[in-house]
């Protein structure tokens, strides 16, 4: 009787270590797919923000993905809540991400669309969401915003000196001339040469004798003309009746 009651105790006693050991084990395995990391497969899902992507003008700072395969077919874009939501979408298709990567990239860009904002710290607070914290947000070079962009121009028209005046010349070639003289130019300027315009004289046209002309009569008239007397005009005295100059 003693025997068998230390058998049932023992078996009792070992199946309670396997359930607790399993309990472990199902605790354990539970606890792994809670805190599994994320795993972005081929892609790095970081964002930058430059200016001058897409031949943009250097003031002009957009949003675009860092990493080749998120950035494919994609444009930049002012607004960043298109690139985040590119992003996520190609962890979802190209890059193999696996499902804490995705959930991980869905709750970034809530947190960003809720931020509202459109500069540097917009792309700085992405990459730190995804595990990227102090990612370089401008990799291509350049300022890393507008404002440092100014920063910098101020400080390159400050430093910039004036270049000494090397007077170009039309009859010798200078090299490293910068200019010409503000007093005096080398250069002397082309003579005008007048065009020449083709006078066409009107077309003479012959006059018709009219039908009613008469030679008698017009013989007449002459001779009344001729036998008006000569008053010579003056230049110092004005004539009234002068008839003409000598």
């Amino acid at each position: 009787m003693h025997l068998e009651t230390t058998a049932v105790a023992l078996l009792y006693a070992a199946s309670s270590v396997s359930a607790a050991a399993l309990g472990t084990k199902m605790s354990w395995g539970a606890e792994k797919t809670v805190k599994e990391s994320a795993d972005f497969g081929l892609c790095i899902p970081t964002m930058k923000f430059e200016g001058g992507l897409g031949e943009r003008a250097a003031p002009d700072f957009t949003f675009l993905p860092m990493d080749p395969l998120c950035a494919r077919g994609q444009q930049e874009a002012q607004n960043p809540n298109i690139i985040t939501n590119r992003i996520c979408d190609q962890l979802s298709t190209a890059c193999g991400a696996n499902e804490a990567a995705k959930e991980l990239c869905r709750d970034a860009q809530t947190k960003i669309r809720s931020l509202g904002t459109r500069n540097k710290s917009t792309a700085d607070t992405w990459n730190t969401l995804l595990g990227f914290g102090g990612a370089l947000t401008n990799p291509d070079g350049g300022a890393p915003s507008p404002k440092d962009l100014k920063k910098k121009r101020d400080v390159e028209i400050t430093k910039r000196e004036p270049e000494p005046l090397i007077p170009c010349s039309a009859s010798v070639w200078i090299d490293n001339c910068t200019g010409w003289p503000r007093s005096k130019r080398d250069v002397e300027a082309a003579p005008v040469v007048k065009r020449e315009v083709e006078i066409i004289p009107n077309p003479v046209y012959k006059r018709s004798p009219a039908a009613d002309f008469d030679p008698e009569a017009m013989k007449s008239e002459w001779q009344k003309r001729a036998d008006i007397p000569m008053i010579p005009c003056s230049t110092d005295v004005w004539i009234d009746d002068c008839t003409g100059w000598y």
